[in-house]
């Protein structure tokens, strides 16, 4: 499924992904809500054609347990790890406002 196409559908019976935030090499970010927990959160959605391979899912799933392990107000919290129909994702917690890479950029221009 293309990045785009995952708006307006659920993944793991349970969370509604509302809106695309951004893409990568290995997977997709994107803005949901969680109404179990009457939360956004932000869902990290493995490329399908990376699932099929087991070590780059065994990878996230390392970096999923990893993550959740860290404890800082600088870091976003892992609130799940699953997966839907061959689809794996990590469920963090959602921020407001500009991406890392984004105000990396806006920094570099400015100087």
């Amino acid at each position: 499924m293309a990045s785009q196409d995952w708006v307006g559908k659920s993944i793991g019976e349970r969370y509604r992904i509302e809106s695309f935030l951004g893409d990568g090499g290995m997977a997709a970010v994107y803005k949901a809500y969680d109404p179990n927990l009457r939360r956004d959160v932000a869902i990290k959605l493995i490329h399908p054609h990376l699932s099929r391979n087991p070590e780059f899912v065994r990878r996230f799933e390392e970096e999923a347990t990893a993550v959740a392990r860290l404890r800082h107000p600088h870091i976003v919290q892992v609130h799940d790890f699953d997966q839907d129909n061959g689809v794996y994702y990590i469920v963090f917690e959602f921020v407001e406002g500009e991406s890392l890479q984004a105000v990396l950029h806006h920094h570099a221009e400015s100087h």
